[in-house]
C-alpha cells in the first residue's frame, strides 16, 4: 500500500491529479488492470507510460469507471442548458451578433458536443442558418479524436433521446447509430491538454463536466483562470456537480445557478 500512496503523491506533483478522492482498493484494481494490459509490473513503470503517453490518463479514468458516455447525460442539467442557450441566443439577436462559439472541454467520444448541436438545432429550427455556430470538442485522448471522425453509438448511449429526435438526427447502420451531417457539421474536434495547452479564445459557453473533480486545487485554479481568458465578456462556464470552490474566484465569475454549477464571467 505504501507503493500506491507514493504513486498518488507523484501523480499529484506531476499532473495535479488528486486520486486521494478515489477508494484505494478501487484505484489499485484499476491500476493493476491497466498495468496488466500494458504488460508492466510496477507503478514506477506505469508513471513512465503516463509521462510518455498522456492519453493513458483517459484509459485509467475508464478503468476507474469515471467516464460516462451518453447523450444528454443528467437530463435535468440539459433543461438548464437549454434555458441558457435560449438566453444567449436572445442576447445575440439583440446585439445583431450572429456568432455562437461553444467549447466542450474533455468531450470524450463527443456525446456532449453532439447533444449541444441537437439542442441548438431544436431551438433555432429554420433560423439555424442565420447564425455562425462553432461547437468545439477537445480531449487529451487521441483515440477519442480518431473515433469522432466516424462516430457510431450503441443504443444505450442514446437512451435519453426521444424516438422522433433519434430518427431526425441519426442513421441506424449495423445496429449502431451514426449522427447525421446536420449535427456533425457544427462540431469540430481538437486534441488538447487543458493543463498545458493554450486556451481557445472568444467562447460564449464552456461546458466542462467530470474533469475538475480529479485535479487538485492548484490546477483547478489554473484552469479557472484559463477559462476566464477563453470566455467572451459575460460568457458562461458550466462545471456540473463537482467539488470545486469557484466562489473563491469572485473577481472572475459570478454564480448563475448553484445547482447546475453555472457561472458567468465578470
Amino acid at each position: 500500500m505504501d507503493d500506491l500512496l507514493n504513486f498518488i503523491k507523484k501523480i499529484a506533483s506531476i499532473k495535479g491529479l488528486d486520486f486521494r478522492r478515489c477508494q484505494q482498493d478501487k484505484l489499485k484494481d484499476a491500476l493493476e488492470e491497466r498495468m496488466n494490459d500494458l504488460n508492466i509490473r510496477s507503478y514506477e513503470a506505469y508513471l513512465v507510460i503516463l509521462e510518455k503517453f498522456p492519453a493513458e490518463y483517459n484509459r485509467l479514468f475508464e478503468a476507474l469507471g469515471l467516464s460516462s458516455a451518453e447523450f444528454f447525460r443528467d437530463p435535468q442539467i440539459w433543461v438548464t442548458i437549454q434555458y441558457l442557450l435560449e438566453s444567449l441566443i436572445r442576447a445575440k439577436q439583440s446585439a445583431n451578433d450572429t456568432s455562437i462559439r461553444i467549447w466542450s472541454a474533455g468531450c470524450g467520444t463527443a456525446e456532449e458536443p453532439f447533444s449541444v448541436s441537437i439542442l441548438l438545432q431544436e431551438i433555432l429550427d429554420k433560423k439555424i442558418d442565420s447564425f455562425n455556430i462553432e461547437i468545439i470538442g477537445t480531449d487529451i485522448n487521441d483515440d477519442c479524436i480518431k473515433f469522432v471522425r466516424k462516430p457510431a453509438y450503441a443504443p444505450a448511449q442514446l437512451k435519453n433521446i426521444t424516438k422522433p429526435l433519434l430518427v431526425k438526427y441519426f442513421s441506424l447502420k449495423n445496429q449502431l447509430f451514426e449522427p447525421k451531417d446536420t449535427i456533425k457539421k457544427m462540431v469540430e474536434f481538437k486534441l488538447l491538454d487543458l493543463t498545458t495547452d493554450d486556451v481557445i479564445k472568444d467562447i460564449d459557453l464552456i461546458i466542462c463536466r467530470n474533469v475538475f473533480l480529479y485535479f487538485d486545487k492548484k490546477i483547478q485554479k489554473i484552469l479557472l483562470h484559463k477559462f476566464h481568458r477563453s470566455l467572451r465578456p459575460h460568457g458562461y462556464l458550466l462545471l456540473g456537480k463537482v467539488e470545486i470552490s469557484v466562489e473563491e474566484e469572485t473577481h472572475a465569475f459570478k454564480e448563475i445557478d448553484s445547482n447546475a454549477r453555472i457561472y458567468q464571467r465578470i
